[in-house]
């Protein structure tokens, strides 16, 4: 079974985020302190209200508000950062790639905003062309990415997020380590939230299907130490 990840949707939203449930990003600061661990880093912190004021700014320039694309998928990006993060601390990542998975993470929809309201919210079946639509988000938030950060890495994260561990993705038909390591983190990130969450062609599933379903992709649309990182980390 082929998963579709977000790819339907899941756009950014202007409410906070939480890193691994206690690292806040600022859209609106928390009102209590407890929200944030007194361990937390100044310049991790630091960083990530640089992201989520960048972010603002964008969907400023855009002139779009972002809960009006997919209702419903607010939380979207968030959940995906926070699994994301999980998994690179399961896999052991150092403390920078850490937080270049969770960035990338939180912005890696932001080109849905090129796809027409009503494919995202579609609850059927894609025709050839609504699914071409589709697939052109990656290279969208590729190319706003890159103009609005000021480093490229994050763009690229963002534009391969929908390969797949067997080439059969897209935009480029990338394969197996040829995929950047922090996109196949994503990747798996992204379709674990799409399935435990309700979307327009589907109730959400539990989290024992869901595991079975990563399972059963591994080594096809996911990486599968990558997989069986997030299978071992487990919490969710």
């Amino acid at each position: 079974m082929a998963l579709r990840g977000s790819g339907r949707g899941g756009h950014l939203t202007s409410r906070g985020s939480q890193i691994d449930d206690s690292i806040m990003v600022e859209e609106r600061m928390p009102r209590q302190d407890s929200e944030v661990q007194p361990a937390l880093k100044p310049a991790m912190l630091a960083e990530l209200r640089v992201l989520s004021r960048a972010m603002r700014r964008l969907w400023c320039v855009l002139k779009v508000a972002p809960l009006t694309l997919a209702p419903g998928h607010e939380n979207h990006s968030q959940q995906v950062a926070r699994f994301s993060l999980r998994i690179a601390r399961a896999l052991k990542c150092s403390d920078q790639q850490c937080q270049r998975i969770y960035r990338a993470a939180y912005l890696h929809d932001v080109g849905s905003i090129a796809v027409p309201p009503p494919i995202l919210r579609k609850s059927g079946t894609l025709t050839a062309p609504e699914r071409a639509a589709m697939q052109i988000h990656p290279l969208i938030s590729r190319e706003l990415l890159g103009a609005f950060l000021p480093t490229a890495d994050l763009a690229g994260i963002a534009l391969s997020h929908h390969e797949r561990y067997d080439g059969g993705g897209y935009p480029h038909g990338l394969q197996g380590t040829k995929i950047p390591v922090e996109a196949r983190v994503l990747a798996v990130a992204d379709s674990l939230d799409a399935m435990l969450s309700r979307r327009p062609y589907r109730e959400k599933l539990s989290s024992t299907v869901a595991r079975d379903e990563l399972t059963r992709e591994a080594g096809r649309q996911f990486d599968p130490g990558i997989v069986e990182a997030l299978v071992r980390a487990g919490g969710w």
